[in-house]
């Protein structure tokens, strides 16, 4: 749409014409009297700001920063196993889900069907409801399991008659903590420049910028090329882009994305808002983790009364594996770095220690 002197209509200034221009194609487009009076002798009230919460000033601060809105259900389950013969463990499984309006989001305000770029349900969104989606933080299931196992081995157990069992044998003792979080939900954005492609920039009014789900991945999956960090040739870093020759690899595909419609017939592009949601699209997630740590501790008595001699070997990391970082879910159109991984972590460690206690 195009104001009367040619520029894209939110550009415009508030004057009748324009604001009759508007009414046309949003009959229900706030016009407040003080505004289109203003736009009536100022090039500076413009039918975007006019459109704003708060027209009447430029900018607007949540003193006290309470504007998100959460949502949080989960199943619990926990299993205890107080000492008995020497093993003591827990393990605790969480399923959960955590929704919410929270971080990056497009509108805090209600929104007509025809502001969303390829509305589908043609249906008016309330306030608030077209960025509620899981959280960035949501994990649905997580597992944490720790225990700690005394040998049977040693005096009062097996072999406690034999000496060189008991100097052996006895006295270790095995612990270890495993975790486990299903990836957080990826948050795709939209970025780019105002020449021909859509960005923050010049979507007007809108917060965090998102892009529409393409129609033709609606029924399949914006994965691609196997599991995060794999390829054909492996799990190595070459695939995440480390190394001479080597290209990070796309694990989403970008084709499951597009550029919101744009509504302006002149050169300054203007779009209509993203419809994908704020996070998880087609349910894409980002890695998960999962760790094991270990331990292995000895009491040693040595000369004296309540003198002993404590030896300790820790691994970290016990199966040495890889986290990988999230994927870039910044997308643009013909960007080769979307759905790329750059970085990993999680090599195995050892540690050793020893101390005198007395």
């Amino acid at each position: 749409m195009a104001g009367d002197k040619g520029s894209p209509l939110l550009d415009s200034q508030a004057d009748a014409a324009n604001v009759a221009t508007l009414l046309k194609y949003a009959p229900n487009a706030p016009t407040p009297a003080f505004f289109t009076t203003a736009g009536a002798n100022s090039s500076k009230a413009l039918i975007s700001q006019m459109l704003t919460a708060f027209p009447q000033y430029g900018a607007v601060a949540d003193t006290w920063g309470n504007v998100g809105n959460f949502n949080y259900n989960s199943l619990q389950i926990a299993l205890e196993q107080r000492t008995s013969r020497g093993l003591t463990f827990t393990v605790n499984y969480t399923y959960a889900k955590n929704l919410g309006d929270d971080g990056t989001y497009r509108s805090g305000w209600a929104l007509p069907a025809s502001a969303i770029s390829r509305s589908t349900s043609g249906a008016t969104l309330a306030q608030n409801r077209i960025d509620r989606s899981w959280t960035a933080i949501s994990s649905p299931q997580t597992v944490n399991a720790f225990g700690v196992y005394q040998l049977p081995f040693g005096k009062g157990h097996i072999g406690g008659d034999n000496t060189a069992v008991r100097w052996l044998a006895g006295g270790w003792q095995l612990s270890g903590v495993y975790t486990y979080n299903a990836g957080s939900p990826v948050a795709a954005t939209l970025s780019g420049t105002t020449g021909g492609t859509a960005s923050g920039s010049n979507i007007v009014g809108q917060g965090t910028a998102m892009p529409d789900m393409n129609p033709a991945y609606l029924s399949s999956s914006a994965r691609q090329n196997g599991s995060y960090g794999s390829s054909s040739g492996g799990t190595n870093a070459c695939n995440i882009g480390i190394g001479a020759g080597c290209h990070a690899i796309q694990y989403i595909n970008p084709n499951a994305f597009a550029t919101p419609i744009n509504v302006s017939k002149v050169s300054a592009a203007q779009y209509l808002i993203g419809n994908a949601p704020r996070t998880a699209p087609y349910a894409l997630r980002n890695p998960g983790t999962e760790n094991l740590n270990a331990g292995l501790r000895r009491s040693i008595p040595i000369w004296g009364e309540g003198r002993t001699f404590v030896f300790e070997a820790d691994c970290l990391n016990v199966w040495n594996k890889n986290t990988f970082g999230s994927p870039n879910a910044s997308w643009s159109s013909g960007s080769t770095s979307f759905g790329t991984i750059s970085s990993a972590s999680g090599a195995r460690d050892w540690q050793f220690a020893g101390h005198i206690n007395f």
